[in-house]
């Protein structure tokens, strides 16, 4: 009998002249019967007698405001209340959860910036917000945070941090975006070598060596100057073990870039022994199965991706499986593995970025192999090189190949996640893009590529644009 009980209880607020009797229940009533501004009324009500509540109340408001027209009428409710009344910092704070929901990581940011201004913050709650909006892919905008709080917070134990973060961020930007930009790696290496000499030898400054080295191997290669820069962090005492690991790993994949397979494999192995049974070690390993692999030692590297298969964390028992079947599919019926073994050579240009010897080398396979087994993954790995080197329409034609002709395969959904990414980014067909990835959700909905597509889909629609 809600409307009874809504009744006698604004009943009893008349009767006492008291209009906060009751908030708790009748902001659970209006949750009962769907009436969400009401109840959001009657929560703002708390929070104007007691702004302790908030967290409370954010949690609640998590819990029963679902769609974004529920969002977006709390938004404009909380910005007509910050404009007219006093208590604005709590407007503010629930401005940016609310935000936050709506995946508005700027406007977010915005009222997180009036906080820090009118509490004399220094940077955490900007330094939160930059970190989620990383976490979403939002690179542009978490970098401008980090930036912020770089220029702003000098003093701020989140500095360094947001330093390290900022160009991390944008090393993520610019080698996500092809053709890779050489210049904007180059003048990433000087940012990192700039945070590096500021902060000494403090653990910020070993990772920001472990991350230029990356930049100088992969991009530039200049393996000289990453080798150096990995060896002085393995070698000093007071870096965290778990970094000289990494670095260490890091070291190993120089050498698989520079051709001497040996001893990549020699560090790898040395970190397995060292670290037993932690996700290093397993990184370790599944790095020794893809050596194997690049080299044409196929039960060997099986012999690794077996174990692998079982006992790690998802995303490299993922790939450990993904390669495995990769192998299995490919060497069966083949007794000398030729085509396979020509394959895995062709994935280690990959590896090493040397893109056109890879394209060159896909071209040759698919006219010698013509309807080879590993065909698909030919087209997927050209479409790829396409790609990345700005040849968009024949990386479209070789990804319309495999969606077509391959349909139902085991990289289609591959092909059609890539297909959105190249009409998006690459052609800046935005109309064409929205199409792939709404047929990639429909076609394929437990894909690994569905949550990212439906992402993608929904910021070109516009729903992010708040």
């Amino acid at each position: 009998m809600y409307d009874h009980t809504e009744e006698a209880y604004k009943a009893c607020r008349e009767a006492l002249k008291r209009d906060d009797l009751f908030a708790y229940e009748l902001a659970n009533l209006y949750v009962l019967t769907n009436r969400k501004e009401k109840m959001i009324d009657e929560y703002i009500g708390i929070l104007k007698r007691n702004p302790d509540n908030i967290n409370y109340i954010k949690g609640i408001w998590q819990r029963v405001l679902k769609t974004d027209e529920e969002l977006e009428a709390l938004e404009t409710k909380l910005i007509q209340l910050s404009q007219k009344e006093q208590n604005v910092s709590v407007y503010n704070e629930l401005l940016v959860w609310t935000y936050l929901q709506q995946k508005n990581f700027f406007g977010a940011f915005v009222q997180a910036r009036s906080l820090e201004k009118r509490f004399n913050g220094r940077g955490e709650r900007i330094y939160e917000i930059a970190r989620i909006a990383l976490a979403n892919d939002e690179h542009e905008t978490a970098s401008e945070m980090y930036a912020y709080i770089v220029k702003n917070f000098p003093d701020s134990p989140y500095y360094a941090m947001a330093r390290k973060s900022d160009i991390r961020t944008r090393a993520t930007w610019v080698t996500n975006d092809y053709p890779i930009n050489k210049e904007a790696i180059r003048k990433l290496t000087k940012d990192y070598a700039g945070l590096v000499a500021e902060m000494g030898n403090t653990v910020t400054a070993m990772e920001s060596r472990r991350e230029k080295a990356l930049l100088h191997a992969f991009y530039l290669k200049e393996y000289d100057s990453a080798i150096a820069d990995l060896e002085y962090v393995i070698k000093y005492p007071r870096a965290p073990r778990s970094l000289r690991m990494e670095s260490k790993l890091s070291l190993g994949d120089m050498f698989v870039l520079t051709g001497e397979p040996w001893e990549a494999s020699l560090l790898y192995s040395q970190v397995e022994k060292e670290v037993k049974d932690s996700p290093i070690a397993y990184k370790a390993k599944l790095k020794n199965a893809k050596l194997s692999y690049y080299k044409g030692e196929f039960e060997l590297s099986k012999g690794h991706l077996d174990i692998l298969k079982e006992a790690t964390s998802r995303e490299i028992s993922n790939d450990a499986m993904a390669l495995s079947l990769l192998i299995k599919d490919n060497t069966g019926l083949d007794s000398t593995e030729t085509a396979m073994k020509r394959y895995a050579a062709i994935d280690l240009l990959m590896y090493q970025n040397r893109r056109q010897e890879a394209l060159e080398a896909v071209e040759k396979m698919l006219y010698e192999f013509p309807g080879h087994s590993l065909e698909d993954e030919l087209l997927y790995l050209k479409a790829k090189v396409l790609f990345e080197v700005g040849e968009f329409d024949q990386s479209v034609t070789a990804l319309q190949k495999i969606v077509t002709e391959y349909s139902g395969d085991i990289l289609t959904d591959d092909a059609y996640f890539m297909l959105g990414k190249v009409y998006e980014t690459g052609k800046e067909d935005m109309a064409k893009a929205m199409d792939t990835y709404k047929e990639l959700m429909v076609k394929y909905p437990g894909s690994v590529y569905t949550a990212e597509a439906r992402k993608r889909y929904r910021k070109l629609r516009g729903d992010a644009l708040r």
